[in-house]
Parts: structure tokens; C-alpha cells; sequence
């Protein structure tokens, strides 16, 4: 399948620092690994579990809230026959 996508001029300097950032050789190779982290994060909420990023020495944390990953996994629960694919 192709995908077409158009950036402005921000989103394309996000994409390309991301690119760098991650070492990817293209932007599909960002797409994948992008794709393949929402599959997981909805994974985790769908298994009731909370997304977040820790500061152990502070001991503390900040939860990720991402509209589209709690419709995603509301949605699975209200349709829990249907599969996530893996990227």
C-alpha cells in the first residue's frame, strides 16, 4: 500500500530531527517504529495498565495522555474480539 502524507514546513523539520534522532534511513523506517510504539501503548491500556515516563531519582513519573490511545483501547473493550495488529 502507499500512503501520501503533506507536512507544512514545522511538521517536516519535526520528521527530519526525528529521523536523525532515531538513526532511520527513511521515513518509512520512522513510520514503522512509530507505528510500532502506538500498537504497543494501546496494548498496555487495553491490559488496564498506565503509560508514563519515570524519574527515579525524583521518584516520581508523568503519565503519557494521548486521546488516541484511550479511544483506541476503549474501543477494544467495547469490541474485545477485535485484534491489534502487530506492526
Amino acid at each position: 500500500m502507499k500512503i501520501q502524507l503533506d507536512f507544512d514546513a514545522k511538521g517536516k523539520e519535526i520528521l527530519d530531527c526525528l529521523l536523525k534522532k532515531t538513526d532511520s534511513k527513511t521515513y518509512k523506517d520512522l513510520f514503522n517504529c512509530s507505528l510500532t510504539l502506538l500498537d504497543w501503548a494501546i496494548k498496555q491500556r487495553v491490559e488496564g495498565r498506565h503509560l508514563a515516563s519515570v524519574d527515579e531519582n525524583n521518584q516520581t513519573y508523568r503519565e503519557l495522555l494521548m486521546p488516541a490511545i484511550e479511544a483506541a483501547a476503549q474501543r477494544h473493550c467495547e469490541e474485545p474480539n477485535e485484534n491489534l495488529a502487530a506492526v
